[in-house]
């Protein structure tokens, strides 16, 4: 997949790249062309594009006010010359495609598309219909401590998945997350957070019985702290969102990993992005990552709060995902206990991290954080393994 990022906004420029093109398709039969199109004419939506635009390179150590000018100058002159994607502008050759091309309109409000066809055009033509500017929240929240994280026994047995539900102290973090939830909506809505819309939240967790009685705990707490108000609280418990899958390993010890799976470890720490867990089901990062697809998307679509109960392995791919990690970047990336809170601006989302002190979490990867777990085992688990 090759990106060519330029604004080619007459006829002649794009006929001159689909000629380039298709002197590579003699080469490469399966070569296609998609166009790409995003204009808007929303003053509000414009404004702050030329705003962030001030950012760029071209404009830096220059006065706002003048660099300002100079932008909307090259606005003036693009409007000249702009022709817009008609669905046969292409002169008839030998060996052309037709035209293919997605049309954004003022930043996803409109979607119009031509010529979609095959599994990599309809994966962007739905991430570029999912995509929008609207401001709103993700808050990633890892799910509480279950029995078994509460049983030493079991603890030192070193078992690993299983379905427990919350124990005690995971209660209590589950009430705690919901009390932090409500707080921020306070603070960042003000007096609209009651008004029709604005104290909207969806909760997107999995079908784990952790996940769903923590889910319980919060979307109640959450329609009680609005006493009565007209507020939508949505959950999508899904299978999508379940911890990563350790296949046959799934249920067992420690003890039972090193007598009969001796070498899965060490296959593991050496490429933890592409080791796949041994037996049915048995997943990887990179299974992990289009299995969580759909859920991205929905919460790339999402135009209210959104918040998402997980463990570690799905908190790194919806961080990384948001945050702009390199794939190859996550499943070695930092999981805090408490919640991320991850919020839209005209340049992405940017995160801040805050601890839940009441209760625990379940594991994690540092022995420094506030549930105090001990560095022997969160070190040889890694952070995504027991429950």
């Amino acid at each position: 997949l090759g990106i060519l990022d330029a604004t080619n906004t007459t006829k002649a420029r794009r006929q001159k790249v689909m000629d380039r093109c298709c002197d590579a398709m003699v080469e490469d039969p399966y070569l296609q062309v998609l166009f790409v199109e995003s204009w808007a004419n929303d003053p509000v939506l414009l404004e702050q594009n030329y705003r962030m635009k001030l950012a760029n390179d071209d404009y830096k150590g220059q006065d706002p006010e003048k660099a300002m000018a100079d932008f909307r100058e090259r606005v003036v002159q693009y409007e000249a010359v702009y022709e817009e994607l008609e669905d046969d502008e292409f002169t008839e050759k030998e060996g052309q495609q037709k035209m293919k091309y997605i049309k954004l309109i003022n930043a996803g409000e409109k979607l119009i598309c031509k010529g979609i066809e095959g599994y990599v055009m309809r994966k962007l033509q739905r991430l570029l219909g999912s995509v929008h500017l609207g401001p709103r929240t993700i808050w990633l929240a890892l799910c509480g401590e279950t029995e078994n994280e509460d049983d030493e026994q079991k603890i030192q047995q070193g078992l690993m998945g299983g379905d427990p539900e919350l124990s005690d102290e995971g209660i209590e973090y589950a009430f705690g997350v919901a009390e932090f939830i409500k707080q921020r909506e306070v603070q960042v809505l003000g007096p609209k957070v009651n008004e029709v819309g604005h104290g909207d939240l969806t909760v997107f967790t999995g079908t784990s019985k952790r996940y769903v009685e923590m889910a319980d705990l919060i979307v109640d707490t959450h329609e009680h702290s609005h006493h009565g108000e007209d507020i939508d609280t949505q959950v999508l418990t899904t299978c999508l969102a379940n911890d990563i899958c350790r296949g046959t390993l799934d249920s067992t010890t420690r003890q039972e990993r090193l007598q009969h799976y001796p070498k899965e470890e060490g296959k593991r720490q050496a490429d933890k992005l592409n080791y796949r867990y041994p037996g049915v089901g048995g997943e990887s990062y990179q299974d992990l990552l289009s299995r969580l697809h759909e859920v991205l998307m929905l919460l790339e679509a999402s135009r209210g709060n959104s918040l998402v109960i997980c463990d570690c392995a799905v908190y790194r791919v919806v961080m990384g995902y948001f945050l702009g990690n390199h794939m190859e970047e996550i499943p070695h990336l930092q999981v805090k206990s408490g919640v991320l809170e991850m919020t839209r601006t005209e340049t992405g989302f940017q995160a801040s991290h805050i601890p839940i002190h009441e209760g625990k979490s379940t594991r994690v990867t540092s022995s420094s954080t506030a549930n105090d777990i001990s560095e022997t085992i969160a070190e040889e688990e890694d952070g995504d393994e027991e429950h």
